[in-house]
């Protein structure tokens, strides 16, 4: 059946619309049933509550589809124009008589279309058990052909009180099966859920007949089918499909049944494709029944509700009261009676969960199908469950364990129906061999078998078969042993354990059953005496060897060693976990599970003798259980976003429909398959940083085995730059290359998608894991598909230096199909850890850490100082982590991890010292000058703020007459207190300084000089000492100029202690402060030598006198020839300039002052007002003040 989703989605909407539209003016609803695309769906309609409901939905049925309905491709069987003549519905009966227009193209295939939409729209009242469809009175089936009479009747039931079917002939008829329509070979029945051939009918019934055949022939009856039930039997020759799928008619046919069986309906006994076989297929079923003598005939269906999605549950059986042959309808009854309770009562008893599957009951088909209608024998129709219900019957019809359980109920009520009892009940076994030894060592181990064939139902540990001790117990039994697969009925299964025999001698007993966990126990009990035998020992077994770790997971950690010996037979041995005793085992092997994820744990093991004697322990052995990076189980959807890149994507939603439940989470979530759904989930901040360079990232799908189903789970890697480099898809994919849309596929991106067949898929529950390795590009690539390695593949050489950052769930364009995922799970490793942990001094204020990188799966490296990470570098395969911001001549002790994400490795230790500050001028002083000389030959150094961390641990130092120092590393070394150097000889002197950290590590040199010694004892000689001006007032500045030489140099000259500055050559000038005492006062002037020799003047003098202020005119005055020899005088006036050097005061008298005062054009004009002070000079007629311009006072 093709899937037209669109069309689909049309259909829907449009009931859903004409439904609304009825609803407004109507109370009640009817959901009758038409067609569309070949199979029954639900059409409301909106009636009147004036009418009973039934009657109601009889009358919409007939009337048809609307016409808008008709323009998508609703039709009905019944034909236009049909008219109800009579309509009874009385009790459980309900009668429509139907114009003669129902008989337009009339045939035994129009019959069941016309009949099931009659019971499939009256199914919805429960009360009506049988339809009968009439026109003029006469039954529908009496129109047509009567069939040809083929064999004999069968005989007369006699019922017995026996065990088994022995000389039981049953005739099984699976239904429809591929046919030829008239232009094309199609499938019978569609395929609602999209689940596949899993639940098709025409290919399901044979799956559900191929067990009830095995029921019936180890039973002792005589099984025949219409159909093919060998799956391995090919090929149609026109199809070219295995015979299996083959409808009844086709198989019939090519066995060389006659053409009075195979094509009774159109009497063409020509090619199969000569007609449409419709009617044919119907009839050769029952008929064939009647050639091959069978004591009763069942038709196995299973049913369509028609509802979109249907909820429709349980199991009908049909019979026909209007039997052509009338002597079997009371038996037929009866045999559908015995069918239909026993399949209820097995289902609801033996199901999980389904200890209310309704019983919908013996209906009556009155002559409804033809399959029932036409055997000379006793026949009923079954149907089985509902292959419309996608969420349960439909499952349920994929799963072998309700398949087998169901066809034994068939097979108990064919039993019943006989009046006979089942050899075979649905819990049973034959005991078929055992190889548990009846003599045993104490405290042995051995290795042991039981062997079981199954006669009920299909064993699967998913349903709790399992073989046990009886009782629990038995002292050699520590467990009971599950099935592994699916055993099915007649096959058989061995069971392979380990018995430990008990340490004290004796007879015991030991026993086995087979039983359903918490069912019931079942089959034959295996019961062996064993003998285990007296033994004397003193001496203990060697100590195991070897012992490693085999595998590690997120909560498991798995063991082996190498055996010990012992005289007699090592019993076991027994398991340390961090010191404490935590098992045994009897092997060489253990498996520590329910432990911690990212943790280490350390193990020894011991052997022991079955006295016991025990040995000496074994070799240590740690090992880290796999860190769980990320799990969701789904309680929400938090964790994950829409990707904003896929066009109208739709978050999926919560569902618990279905639950993986695993992890915590009541949850899965849903992917309706009509929508986008492309949601993601990041293992890091942001995509240029963190992330894990190899993980294992874990998904559970519930697959429908829908062939058009494009899903799946991806891995995407990046690079620093946020790139997107690596995309690995595991899941299912419609595209290419053919075969895959049936497979479950791996895909690796590389310039395109490459693609890879993972094996077969199946309805249920699966697991999905991509493994990323550290790249190397060879084989650093997995897929697993439920814990099985399905492909080792390369990654693409793109993805070298990538990390995988971000997973993927859903389908960037409409999956098609909806499926659920649960239980999502990234788990990775920590990194190795780093050795061999050193620090290189880069600066005074950095340190690079050196290390050996040992990981293959870090992202980078960290830097701590205690707990504190102090320093990072994410670059992959590194061997070096440089840190800053530290302090000079300082050692510190550090500790690098590499790490992944959050994952970090054990810690490697080291310690590094920082470079010391280095010499300079600044940090190291003199108490001389450079380039002087100096008679005194002691040069005393020191280093400014000290020595130690922060700055030097200490200098290396040479002093010698050399600019320039040659290191040898014997020089002498300075670290402490100051530095005294002795200049041995006459001459240029230099302190050579290298600095020095804690490690013994340079850092910058210095060279310190010249440092001029002589040994000179010559005094300087004072040539002059002029002082200016001559008079002052107290605290004026009074210049002193001095001319000094020497023989060698003069270094320094002081005034009265004030130090001269030199101006050039022999010259030294400076300013003192006029002492405040009025009088002369005398200047001692001293002038010394390098060589400390010095010389003395005091020859220079100054006058502190007095100020007067006198008129300009009084100036002229004769008495002023003495006072201007002991007073300074003030004058006043308008300025009048003369020169750059000179101007004049004018204070009206007709007398103007010159004043003497060079640059004072800074202070004053032609024209201001202003007074001068200063020393009055008196030549003949002229006055003048020298003055300067600091005593100029501007008014």
């Amino acid at each position: 059946m093709r899937n037209h989703n669109a069309r689909c989605a049309l259909i829907i909407a449009l009931i859903m619309l004409v439904a609304l539209t009825a609803t407004v003016s109507y109370a009640n609803t009817a959901a009758v049933r038409f067609f569309s695309e070949g199979r029954l769906i639900a059409v409301n309609r909106a009636v009147t509550n004036d009418v009973p409901l039934a009657e109601a939905a009889v009358r919409a049925l007939v009337a048809g589809p609307f016409v808008e309905e008709t323009a998508v491709g609703i039709t009905s069987r019944i034909p236009a124009g049909v008219k109800i003549k009579k309509l009874s519905i009385a009790g459980s009966v309900a009668e429509i008589d139907l114009s003669s227009e129902i008989l337009i193209g009339f045939d035994e295939a129009g019959l069941v279309d016309i009949f099931d939409q009659f019971r499939s729209t009256l199914s919805e009242f429960p009360s009506i058990m049988t339809i009968k469809l009439t026109s003029g009175g006469k039954l529908l089936s009496s129109f047509l052909p009567s069939a040809p009479e083929i064999g004999e009747p069968a005989a007369p039931l006699v019922k017995g009180n026996a065990v088994g079917l022995s000389g039981k002939k049953i005739c099984v008829g699976p239904s429809h099966g591929r046919l030829f329509t008239g232009t094309w070979y199609g499938w019978q029945r569609g395929d609602f859920c999209n689940f596949g051939e899993a639940v098709l009918e025409d290919t399901n019934s044979i799956r559900l007949v191929q067990f009830l055949k095995q029921y019936i022939v180890q039973d002792g009856g005589t099984f025949s089918s219409p159909r093919e039930l060998d799956e391995t039997n090919c090929c149609h020759p026109d199809t070219g499909m295995a015979w299996w799928k083959m409808c009844a008619m086709s198989w019939l046919k090519k066995t060389g049944v006659p053409c009075s069986v195979w094509a009774s309906s159109s009497g063409n006994c020509g090619a199969e494709n000569a007609t449409n076989r419709n009617s044919d297929d119907i009839r050769c079923r029952p008929l064939y029944a009647d050639y091959m003598g069978a004591d009763i005939y069942i038709a196995h269906h299973t049913n369509a509700a028609g509802s979109s999605p249907s909820n429709a549950n349980g199991t009908v059986t049909y019979r026909d009261s209007t039997m052509t042959y009338s002597a079997h309808r009371t038996n037929s009854l009866n045999l559908a009676t015995a069918i239909q309770n026993n399949i209820v009562a097995t289902i609801r008893n033996t199901f999980p969960g389904e200890s209310s599957w309704y019983d919908r009951h013996v209906l009556d088909s009155a002559g409804g199908f033809g399959e029932i209608r036409i055997p000379n024998r006793p026949a009923c129709l079954i149907e089985l469950a509902f292959h419309d219900n996608c969420e349960r019957d439909g499952l349920y019809l994929t799963d072998d364990f309700f398949r087998s359980l169901s066809e034994w109920a068939v097979y108990k009520g064919i039993c019943e129906y006989f009046g006979n009892t089942p050899t075979w009940d649905k819990y049973s076994c034959e005991l078929v061999s055992d190889t548990i030894p009846t003599s045993m060592m104490p405290g042995q181990t051995y290795n042991v078998s039981v062997t079981m064939r199954n006669r009920g139902v299909c064993w699967m540990s998913t349903y709790g078969f399992k073989l046990g001790a009886f009782g629990d117990s038995d002292p050699f039994a520590s467990t009971r042993h599950n099935v592994s697969g699916t055993i099915r009925p007649g096959q058989t299964f061995t069971f392979n354990f380990t018995m430990k025999a008990p340490m004290i001698p004796g007879t015991y007993v030991s026993d086995w059953q087979m039983l359903r966990e918490s069912y019931q126990w079942f089959g034959p009990k295996l019961v062996k005496n064993i003998t285990v035998v007296s033994i004397d020992d003193d001496e203990p077994p060697t100590a195991p060897t070897n012992l490693r770790v085999t595998g590690t997971t997120s909560s498991s950690i798995s063991l082996a060693w190498n055996a010990s010996t012992d005289n007699i037979g090592v019993a076991g041995y027994r398991i340390f976990r961090n010191g404490t005793q935590i098992g045994t085992a009897t092997g060489t092997t253990y498996n520590d599970t329910g432990l911690a994820n990212n943790t280490t744990y350390t193990y020894q093991v011991d052997a022991y003798d079955g006295k016991p004697n025990y040995s000496p322990k074994s070799n240590s052995v740690q090992a880290t259980t796999i860190a769980v990076i990320f799990q969701d189980g789904f309680a929400n959807l938090n964790n994950w976003v829409l990707d904003p890149v896929a066009d109208n994507n739709v978050m999926p939603t919560l569902s618990s429909a279905q639950n993986h439940g695993s992890i915590s989470g009541a949850n899965s979530v849903y992917f309706p398959g009509n929508v986008v759904s492309w949601i993601y989930h990041d293992f890091s901040p942001n995509l240029t940083s963190g992330g894990y360079r190899s993980g294992v990232l874990s998904g559970w799908m519930y697959d429908n085995a829908v062939s058009n189903l494009r899903i799946g789970m991806r891995a995407y890697t990046y690079n620093s730059s946020g790139s997107n480099k690596g995309l690995y898809w595991i899941g299912v994919s419609n595209g290419n290359p053919p075969g895959i849309p049936l497979k479950y596929m791996a895909a690796v991106y590389d310039s395109g998608w490459i693609y890879h067949d993972l094996g077969d898929r199946s309805a249920g529950w699966h697991k999905f894991t991509i493994e990323i390795l550290p790249y190397t590009g060879s084989n650093d690539l997995k897929f697993y598909v439920d814990g099985a390695l399905k492909l080792t593949t390369n990654q693409p050489a793109s993805v070298a230096n990538t990390v995988l950052r971000r997973a993927y769930l859903g389908y960037n364009y409409t999956p098609n199909q909806p499926t659920y995922w649960d239980d999502i799970t990234l788990e990775s490793t920590a990194p190795a850890a780093p050795t061999n942990v050193s620090g290189t001094a880069l600066s005074t204020t950095s340190i690079r850490w050196n290390f050996t990188d040992k990981a293959n799966n870090e992202i980078g490296h960290r830097v701590y100082n205690g707990s504190t990470k102090v320093a990072e570098r994410e670059v992959i395969d590194i061997s070096y982590v440089d840190e800053a911001d530290l302090q000079p001549n300082t050692t510190y002790n550090r500790t690098v991890k590499a790490y992944a994400g959050t994952l970090t490795s054990v810690g490697a230790n080291g310690s590094g010292t920082t470079l010391s500050v280095p010499p300079s001028t600044s940090n190291v002083t003199c108490d001389k000058n450079v380039n002087v000389t100096y008679g005194d030959n002691k040069f005393t150094f020191t280093a400014v703020g000290g020595f130690g961390a922060g700055k030097v641990d200490h200098y290396m130092v040479a002093w010698d007459k050399q600019a320039t120092h040659t290191w040898t590393g014997s020089e002498g070394a300075w670290s402490n207190g100051t530095l005294v150097q002795t200049a041995a000889s006459t001459g240029s002197w230099y302190l050579h300084l290298r600095g020095v950290n804690s490690a013994g590590v340079a850092n910058g040199t210095l060279d310190l000089g010249p440092f001029i010694y002589n040994s000179d004892s010559v005094a300087p000689t004072i040539n002059s000492v002029s002082v200016a001006p001559a008079m002052v007032l107290g605290g004026d500045a009074v210049h002193v100029t001095v001319d000094a030489t020497d023989n060698v140099g003069v270094t320094s000259v002081k005034a009265n202690g004030v130090s001269l500055t030199n101006t050039g050559g022999n010259i030294w000038a400076g300013d003192l402060f006029a002492s405040g005492a009025l009088g002369s006062h005398f200047i001692s002037v001293v002038a010394q030598d390098g060589a400390g020799n010095s010389a003395t003047d005091t020859s220079g003098s100054y006058l502190t006198t007095l100020v007067r202020g006198a008129s300009n005119k009084s100036a002229w005055g004769v008495e002023m020839n003495s006072a201007s020899t002991i007073y300074l005088f003030k004058f006043w006036g308008k300025v009048t300039e003369v020169d750059n050097d000179k101007f004049t005061l004018d204070d009206g008298s007709g007398s103007p002052i010159t004043v003497i005062a060079p640059g004072y054009k800074t202070k004053v004009s032609t024209g201001d007002y202003a007074a001068a002070r200063g020393i009055l000079s008196i030549d003949g007629l002229s006055r003048a003040i020298q003055s300067e311009v600091d005593l100029i006072t501007k008014y």
